[in-house]
């Protein structure tokens, strides 16, 4: 089985502690995390790159942030 590899990138304002990205290829059951982005010269900038299963993404599917 092949994998994709995807990038999520977000904004939030500066006070953000810590960003989570849930999806519904796990029934929302996980947690990614994704990371400052260093690289921005926005302050609440996160990113994160996941490799995925190729079945479990399918198009329609929604992804959401969880920031707290």
């Amino acid at each position: 089985m092949s994998a994709i590899q995807l990038s999520f990138d977000l904004r939030t304002s500066s006070t953000v502690k810590t960003v989570h990205l849930l999806g519904s290829w796990d029934n929302y059951a996980g947690q990614l995390p994704l990371a400052k982005d260093k690289n921005s010269s926005k302050s609440g900038a996160w990113k994160g790159t996941f490799k995925f299963q190729g079945s479990l993404l399918q198009a329609g599917q929604r992804y959401w942030y969880y920031v707290s």
